[in-house]
C-alpha cells in the first residue's frame, strides 16, 4: 500500500494509459449453478470493462482490510536492514544519503521542514516530531532528537516567523489539526506546542500540509477528501457544488470514494494564529503538498482514483494551479465533473498514473536558475522527483516536466531546502517502510538564466476578479461581466465564481438577456448553478434561443452542460418541458 493508502504500484517509469477494454457481457459466462445473487452482480458489471472488474476484485481480495478504514494502520512490516537503492539523476546533480533511519527507534518519515539555523525536522508518520542536526564533517551521523512535546503524526511542517507549523494527520500522538511549536525562551529548543485548530479528519486522506502565505502572515492548509471544512468566515468557493446527475449514478464502490465528503479536498487560508478561515479552493480528490511561488500563486498536485483506471470518470494524477475558487471537481465514483466541463477547473500538466506526495518551489537553492525556479513534484510509486518549469499561458500556466531523481524503489514523502547550506533535502518512507534522509547538489556549472518575470497582464486581470470572490459587491456584476466572455478559460471561469458571488437578483435578468454565445453561456452556467429551481424555464428558453447546431464547436459542450445542470439542479421536469426538450435531445443524439 502507497502512502495516501492505495494498492502499491511497481515503481518504475510512468506509463502512458492504456487504451480502454471493451465491456464484455459477463453475464455470457454464467455458470448453470451460478448463484442468483453472483447472476445479479455480473448483471451489474457487465458494463463496466473487464479488466477494470478484475483490478477492483484484486483491490478488495489483495489489500489489506484496516487500509479500507479513516485513519487506520498497516500491521508493522518485518523487521530488516535498510538497502539504499540506485539513484539516477539528470546530468550536474549529485545525490548522497545523508542518514538511514532506524525504524525501530525513529520510525517512518512524511514531513520536513528547516530551520533558520539549518536544523531539520522530521516527523513519524506515527509518532512524534524529530529534530535532525546535521553533521559538521560529510559521512558522520546526524543527532536525531524527539521534540519533547505532544505532537507528531505530522503530515506536513513548515517554519515561519520564528514558530514550526504542523498540520497532523494521525491521531497516534495527538488530535488532529493545525499546530504551532515554539521557543518561548529563546534557549534554542521548541519548548511549547499550541493546538491551533483543530481539523475533523484523520489518516490518509485527512489533514496534509501547511505553507507560508506569501505575505509572511498567512498559512494555506491542504486536507483530503476525507476532511470535513472548518468553519469558515469566507469561501472564495462559490458554495454550489452538488452531485450533479441527470441519470440514476453508478455507486461508489470501495476506499476514499465512498468516505469523500463534498467538496472534497480542500486549500484553506488562515493567520498564524488559525483563527479565521477562509475556503481557497477546492474539488480535489486526496493531494499531499502544496507550493507557493514568490508572485503568491498556489500549486499543488493531486491524485487519481486507481481503481476507476479505464472507466470514462477517470483522472490522472495532475499538476493544478490552485487559484482562487477553483473547483477541480472531485465527486464521489462516476459523479466526478468531466475535465472538459465549463465548470471544471483546468490542469497545469496531467502526470499519468502515480502516487503524488511533497511539492516545492526550491527559490532559495543553490541550483541552476532553470530550476530553481521551476516547480518540483514528487511520485511515491515510481519514485521520482520531477522539475516542472512553468510557462505564462494566460492567466494561468503550462508545464512540461524533467526527471531529476529516479530510483526503484524512492518513495519520496517531503522535501525542502536548508537555507544554511541552500542545499535540497528530501526523505523516503511513509506507511511504515525504512525512510532515509538525502541531499541534492548541482555539481554543474553555473547558469544565468534569468529570473521568472512579473505576472503577466492576464494574471492581474484574473487576480482582480478574484477580488470579488466571497464578497458581496453588487456593483462589481458590469465589472465582471466582459470577463465571462473571454477565451482564456480560467478568466472566464474566475469570472463566473466573481458573479455567482453576487446576490443573484442582481444579476439573473442580465444573464438571461445576454446575447453574445460565450458570455450567455457563462452567466447561465452560473445561473444554473445558484437558482436552477426558480429559474429553470427561463434558462431553457434561454438555451433555446442559442440553438446548439449553430454554435461554434468549442461552445457546444458549454451548451449541453448548461442544459444537464438545469434540467438535474431543477426538480422535476413537467410533461411540456419533456415536450419541448425530447425533440431537441433525439436530433443531438442522431447527431453524435
Amino acid at each position: 500500500m502507497n502512502l495516501r493508502g492505495e494498492p502499491h504500484r511497481r515503481q518504475g517509469d510512468v506509463q502512458p494509459l492504456p487504451a480502454p477494454f471493451t465491456p464484455l457481457p459477463l453475464t455470457a459466462y454464467r455458470p448453470r449453478l451460478m448463484p442468483d445473487f453472483i447472476a445479479r452482480l455480473c448483471r451489474a458489471l457487465s458494463a463496466i470493462p473487464v479488466a477494470t472488474v478484475l483490478r477492483l476484485v484484486s483491490f478488495v481480495l489483495l489489500a489489506p482490510g484496516p487500509a479500507l478504514l479513516p485513519g487506520a494502520e498497516l500491521p508493522r512490516p518485518a523487521a530488516g536492514t535498510f538497502a539504499a537503492p540506485r539513484i539516477t539523476t539528470a546530468p550536474g546533480y549529485e545525490v548522497t544519503l545523508v542518514h538511514a533511519v532506524a525504524r525501530e527507534s525513529h520510525g517512518s518519515w512524511v514531513s520536513l521542514a528547516a530551520d533558520p539555523r539549518g536544523r531539520l525536522y522530521v516527523s513519524d508518520q506515527y509518532g512524534p516530531v524529530y529534530r535532525v542536526t546535521l553533521p559538521a564533517s560529510p559521512g558522520a551521523t546526524p543527532d536525531i532528537t524527539p521534540v519533547p512535546l505532544k505532537i507528531g503524526g505530522a503530515h506536513g511542517l513548515t517554519w515561519i516567523a520564528g514558530s514550526l507549523y504542523a498540520v497532523v494527520g494521525q491521531k497516534t500522538v495527538c488530535a488532529t489539526g493545525l499546530y504551532r511549536v515554539r521557543d518561548t525562551d529563546g534557549a534554542g529548543d521548541l519548548d511549547q506546542v499550541d493546538l491551533l485548530h483543530e481539523l475533523a479528519g484523520e489518516g490518509e486522506h485527512g489533514p496534509h500540509a501547511v505553507v507560508a502565505g506569501p505575505d509572511g502572515r498567512s498559512l494555506y492548509v491542504l486536507a483530503g477528501n476525507a476532511t470535513r471544512l472548518p468553519a469558515l468566515t469566507r469561501s472564495r468557493v462559490p458554495r454550489f457544488w452538488a452531485d450533479d446527475s441527470l441519470l440514476r449514478p453508478l455507486p461508489a464502490l470501495m476506499g476514499s470514494e465512498t468516505r469523500g465528503i463534498l467538496p472534497g479536498g480542500w486549500i484553506c487560508r488562515t493567520d498564524l494564529e488559525g483563527r479565521e478561515w477562509e475556503l481557497h479552493a477546492a474539488g480535489l480528490r486526496n493531494a499531499y503538498g502544496l507550493a507557493c511561488d514568490p508572485n503568491g500563486e498556489l500549486f499543488t498536485f493531486d491524485s487519481d482514483t486507481e481503481f476507476e483506471l479505464n472507466l470514462p470518470w477517470y483522472r490522472p494524477t495532475r499538476v493544478l494551479h490552485a487559484v482562487s475558487g477553483a473547483d477541480f471537481g472531485w465527486r464521489r465514483g462516476a459523479l466526478k465533473i468531466p475535465a472538459s466541463a465549463p465548470d471544471a477547473w483546468p490542469d497545469v500538466l496531467a502526470m499519468g498514473l502515480g502516487s503524488p506526495t511533497a511539492v516545492l518551489f526550491p527559490a532559495s537553492a543553490k541550483l541552476p536558475a532553470a530550476e530553481r525556479h521551476a516547480l518540483w513534484v514528487a511520485d511515491w510509486s515510481y519514485g521520482k522527483i520531477y522539475a516542472l518549469p512553468l510557462k505564462p499561458s494566460g492567466a494561468s500556466f503550462t508545464a512540461t516536466r524533467t526527471a531529476i531523481v529516479s530510483a526503484m524503489p524512492l518513495p519520496v514523502t517531503a522535501m525542502c531546502v536548508n537555507p544554511a547550506d541552500g542545499a535540497f533535502y528530501f526523505t523516503t518512507g511513509g506507511r511504515r517502510m525504512h525512510s532515509a534522509l538525502y541531499r541534492l547538489r548541482w555539481t554543474g556549472p553555473p547558469s544565468d538564466i534569468p529570473a521568472p518575470s512579473q505576472p503577466t497582464a492576464d494574471v492581474v486581470a484574473r487576480r482582480t476578479l478574484e477580488a470579488s470572490h466571497g464578497r458581496e459587491d453588487p456593483a462589481s456584476v458590469d465589472t465582471v461581466w466582459p470577463a465571462l466572455g473571454s477565451t482564456d478559460r480560467v478568466l472566464r471561469r474566475a469570472a463566473r465564481a466573481a458573479l455567482e458571488s453576487q446576490p443573484v437578483a442582481s444579476w439573473r435578468q442580465k444573464a438571461l438577456d445576454e446575447s453574445l454565445p460565450r458570455p450567455a453561456l457563462s452567466a447561465l452556467l452560473a445561473l444554473a448553478r445558484v437558482d436552477a429551481p426558480g429559474s429553470r424555464v427561463k434558462i431553457l428558453t434561454a438555451l433555446r434561443r442559442l440553438d446548439e447546431r449553430v454554435l461554434d464547436a468549442s461552445l457546444r459542450g458549454e451548451w449541453l452542460r448548461v442544459l444537464s445542470l438545469a434540467l438535474s439542479r431543477g426538480g422535476a421536469t413537467t410533461p411540456a418541458v419533456r415536450a419541448t426538450w425530447r425533440p431537441v435531445l433525439e436530433s443531438l443524439r442522431a447527431r453524435c
